[in-house]
């Protein structure tokens, strides 16, 4: 097998691994939370920007805050970039109440879809890449 063909193999299999554990960690957080979560509404009170790294475009990341059923009020900056919605407005999330840091959006699409995505994708690459190096596909080059 000729270098290249190797080199291309590995990075695939990196990029497939990363994408997999990543999309089962959401996937686990999320099923956790539907199950055990409580929803409540969180103010959006600023966004912080993020530069990008290696040249590539920055994004703003939302800091929320929120009150628990305990009556805590829980500053927090989410980890999930969302359509820049404007400070003030309020937007539903679902937090553990033993460790209310442990927070998502309160969608499907972040609890399950993405994840569920994820971790499909991760799969396929994992797929492709056996199909490369065993030679069933030919080479892309």
């Amino acid at each position: 097998m000729d270098v290249l063909l190797l080199s291309l193999c590995l990075i695939l299999a990196i990029f497939s691994t990363a994408l997999t554990v990543t999309g089962i960690v959401y996937w686990r957080r999320g099923r956790h939370l539907l199950k055990h979560g409580k929803p409540t509404e969180a103010t959006i009170i600023e966004y912080i920007y993020k530069k990008g790294s290696k040249g590539r475009q920055g994004y703003h990341v939302p800091i929320i805050r929120f009150l628990t059923d305990k009556q805590e009020l829980i500053t927090y900056q989410l980890k999930s970039h969302i359509h820049q919605v404007p400070v003030g407005r309020k937007i539903d999330i679902i937090y553990d109440p033993n460790a209310p840091t442990t927070v998502m959006i309160n969608d499907n699409i972040y609890l399950v879809i993405l994840p569920k995505i994820m971790v499909g994708l991760g799969i396929a690459g994992y797929i492709y890449d056996i199909l490369l190096i065993t030679r069933v596909l030919p080479i892309p080059f």
